[in-house]
């Protein structure tokens, strides 16, 4: 699909390769990507589009470690605890688009906790953002997700005693926003009613693998599992010290990882 965009210099609205219903409606929701990967190709080869995934890969444990220390984690916690993250994201280290989630969506986390630490102007910097990775992958909506959440958990804080309702309010406008800004594609509102239908099609749910809820076999599953059980009593702890927003993240992910393998890394 991306060579097809380079070739011709125009984006895709009609399928290209069924046999049995050629020109249908069709949407590459992952047209950007699809054309990062044509140049990658044509630059390298497949060496080349497996070397992007492999320095992805590290990139994503990479800032998942600094962001630990950032917090003021130990280093000889955050450490295995990366090895961790990275073991269980090794079931999903492929070289496809996601891999532009798998990326932005601990920086999109660090960002919001920044944020939180210190408000400034950078936080609408996300709707930019939101239209770059709304051509990427189908996983924009986790910024959407993770905003809305923020939001919430920062209300439920200000409830406990906190001073947070202005804060609350502003990661709610800048979860509009974002929604506002990912409209920036080249199918418009039709690709959000696109992706709720593929999300909700029961025959993707039912058949496709990574679609499926995970089977906790193998060495990677360990590593889930470890890291799943792990971060639910984390909760509880935060939960008890009146913090909202993290806890609201890891469950919800958590369901999420429970009901699809492929947001296992997430």
């Amino acid at each position: 699909t991306g060579q097809w965009i380079l070739e011709q210099k125009q984006f895709v609205y009609r399928d290209l390769y069924s046999f049995t219903k050629p020109g249908e409606p069709w949407f590459a929701w992952e047209w950007l990507s699809d054309v990062i990967f044509a140049l990658l190709h044509q630059a390298g080869g497949l060496q080349a589009v497996a070397l992007f995934g492999m320095a992805a890969g590290a990139l994503f444990c990479g800032i998942l470690f600094r962001h630990m220390l950032w917090q003021g984690a130990n280093l000889w916690i955050a450490l295995p605890l990366t090895f961790l993250a990275f073991g269980t994201a090794t079931l999903h280290l492929l070289a496809r688009p996601h891999l532009f989630t798998l990326l932005l969506v601990p920086v999109a986390v660090w960002w919001i906790e920044a944020d939180r630490r210190r408000p400034g102007l950078s936080i609408w910097l996300m709707a930019p953002l939101a239209v770059i990775w709304a051509n990427l992958h189908g996983g924009w909506l986790a910024l959407i997700a993770l905003l809305a959440l923020a939001s919430a958990g920062t209300a439920l804080e200000s409830l406990a005693g906190g001073k947070q309702w202005k804060l609350a309010q502003r990661y709610a406008l800048v979860t509009l926003a974002c929604l506002a800004a990912s409209l920036a594609n080249p199918y418009g509102w039709r690709l959000h009613a696109h992706v709720w239908q593929y999300l909700r099609a029961d025959y993707i749910l039912n058949i496709v693998g990574e679609f499926r809820a995970p089977s906790f076999r193998g060495e990677p599953m360990l590593h889930y599992e470890i890291m799943l059980l792990a971060s639910l009593a984390a909760c509880g702890a935060m939960l008890l010290r009146g913090q909202f927003v993290r806890p609201l993240w890891i469950l919800f992910w958590a369901h999420a990882s429970l009901q699809s393998a492929r947001h296992i890394p997430l």
